[in-house]
């Protein structure tokens, strides 16, 4: 993945990540949500997307992470924030 110049941007790489994803090319999304977060690491909706990502390959910790920084970034609807808190409290009970 090569982007230059205007689109070297940490919101391109979060939304090539959840097109990647929802087109189901898991580690093309994975690596685009990480240069997002590289780039910029308090991106939520990245941490909410590499949670969703984690938790469905079974990797319970590395989801909880993303979900607590998803958490300490989202400022925006507050039903998304309700739904992780949700979800983190399912992982945690499942440990």
């Amino acid at each position: 993945m090569a982007l230059t110049g205007e689109f070297h941007h940490p919101g391109v790489y979060c939304n090539m990540g959840i097109i990647y994803s929802e087109a189901g090319k898991l580690q093309r999304a994975r690596e685009a949500l990480a240069t997002a977060l590289r780039l910029s690491p308090d991106i939520a909706l990245a941490h909410y997307h590499l949670g969703n990502l984690e938790r469905d390959a079974g990797n319970k910790s590395s989801a909880i992470d993303h979900f607590e920084r998803f958490l300490a970034a989202w400022r925006k609807n507050p039903a998304l924030a309700a739904q992780v808190r949700d979800t983190l409290r399912d992982l945690r009970s499942h440990s």
